[in-house]
C-alpha cells in the first residue's frame, strides 16, 4: 500500500535569490561609479546555465515534485549566480586602492608566533603532503558540489540552504572588507619565486597579481569573468569556504570523517598554496561562523525540525 505523499506547496521566490539580487545591484552601482565595463560575453554562460538550473529546480518544485531535485538544483543555480556576480565585485572595490598592507598581516603572523617560511619550507620537502594540500586547494568548487548534491539527496534540504546562505553572505563580507585590508600575500611581498619551492605549486600566489595591480592603478577596465582571478587575500574566502563545507559534511554521518578531514586539508593549504597569512585564515573562519549563526537565525522557521530535517519518503 502507498502512503500518501506529503503536499507540496506552490512555486514561489526563494528568498536567497534576494542576496544575488542585492549583489547585481551593487555590481550595478559599482561599474558605472568605477568606470568599469562588465563583458558579457563572459558572464553570460554562467547566468545561462544558472537560469536553466532555476528552471529545473522550478519543474522539479511546481509541475513534476521532487524536493531533492529541487533543492539541488536551486542551490547550484543560486551559488552559480552569486559567483559570476560576487567576482567583478571584488575587482570593482579592490579599486579603492588604499595602501597595501601586507607588512601589517606580516606582523601580525609574527606576533601569534606564525612562522609562514618555515612552513612553506616544511610541505616543500614533503611532496606527497604538498600534492595532497594541494589536491584539497583546487578542487574547491568540485568539493561545493558535492556538497549541494549530497545534502539534497540525503533529504537535508534545510541544511543545505542555510550553508548556501552562509556562503554567500561570506563572500559578501570579504567582498567588503578586502579593500579596508589589501594584500598581495605572502609570495609576492617577500619576493619568492616559485622555483625556490620545488615541491609546491605557488600558482594561485601569483596569478591574481596582474589583474591586482592593473584594477589597482587603474588600467583595467573590462572586466570579464571567465578570466577574473581571486584577488582578495583578507579575509581568506578559501578557509570560510573550507569551515562551512566542514560544517556541511559533518551533517552527513558518511560524509562526516572523510569532509572534514579534506577541509582540515584545504584550509591548511590556503597559506601553503594560496600565499595566504595566517590571520586571512583565521578571519576567514571566524566569517564562517558568523555567517553560518546569520544563516540559521534567517532560515530558522524553514524546518522546525532542525538542520538534519529529511523530507519523508514514500512507504511502499
Amino acid at each position: 500500500m502507498q502512503a500518501s505523499s506529503p503536499s507540496h506547496p506552490r512555486w514561489s521566490v526563494d528568498p536567497l535569490w534576494g542576496i544575488v539580487l542585492a549583489v547585481a545591484v551593487a555590481l550595478a552601482i559599482g561599474l558605472v561609479a568605477g568606470g568599469f565595463r562588465l563583458a558579457w560575453g563572459g558572464i553570460a554562460p554562467s547566468l545561462g546555465v544558472s537560469a536553466g538550473l532555476a528552471g529545473l529546480a522550478r519543474f522539479y518544485t511546481a509541475t513534476r515534485p521532487d524536493p531533492r531535485l529541487a533543492a539541488a538544483t536551486n542551490g547550484l543555480a543560486l551559488l552559480i549566480a552569486f559567483t559570476a556576480l560576487a567576482a567583478p565585485l571584488s575587482y570593482v572595490v579592490a579599486s579603492v586602492d588604499l595602501p597595501l598592507a601586507d607588512a601589517m598581516l606580516l606582523r601580525r603572523d609574527r606576533a601569534l608566533g606564525f612562522d609562514w617560511v618555515a612552513l612553506i619550507a616544511f610541505v616543500n620537502a614533503r611532496p606527497l603532503l604538498a600534492a595532497l594540500l594541494g589536491l584539497a586547494y583546487q578542487t574547491l568548487l568540485p568539493q561545493i558540489a558535492v556538497a549541494i548534491v549530497a545534502l539534497s539527496f540525503s533529504g537535508r534540504t534545510a541544511a543545505l540552504r542555510r550553508v548556501i546562505a552562509a556562503m554567500m553572505i561570506a563572500g559578501i563580507v570579504a567582498i567588503a572588507l578586502s579593500p579596508l585590508v589589501p594584500a598581495v600575500g605572502n609570495y609576492v611581498f617577500l619576493h619568492l619565486p616559485p622555483a625556490a619551492y620545488a615541491g609546491i605549486d605557488p600558482s594561485a600566489g601569483f596569478v591574481h597579481l596582474a589583474d591586482f595591480t592593473a584594477v589597482r592603478n587603474g588600467t583595467l577596465h573590462v572586466l570579464t569573468v571567465n578570466r577574473l582571478q581571486g584577488i582578495i587575500t583578507f579575509p581568506s574566502y578559501h578557509a570560510s569556504l573550507g569551515v562551512l563545507l566542514g560544517w556541511a559534511f559533518w551533517q552527513m554521518p558518511r560524509l562526516r570523517w572523510p569532509g572534514l578531514a579534506l577541509e582540515t586539508a584545504l584550509i591548511v593549504a590556503t597559506p601553503v598554496h594560496g600565499a595566504h597569512y595566517l590571520v586571512d585564515v583565521l578571519a576567514g573562519g571566524a566569517i564562517a561562523a558568523a555567517s553560518l549563526g546569520l544563516a540559521t537565525r534567517w532560515l530558522g522557521r524553514d524546518a522546525p525540525a532542525g538542520a538534519g530535517a529529511r523530507f519523508a519518503p514514500a512507504l511502499a
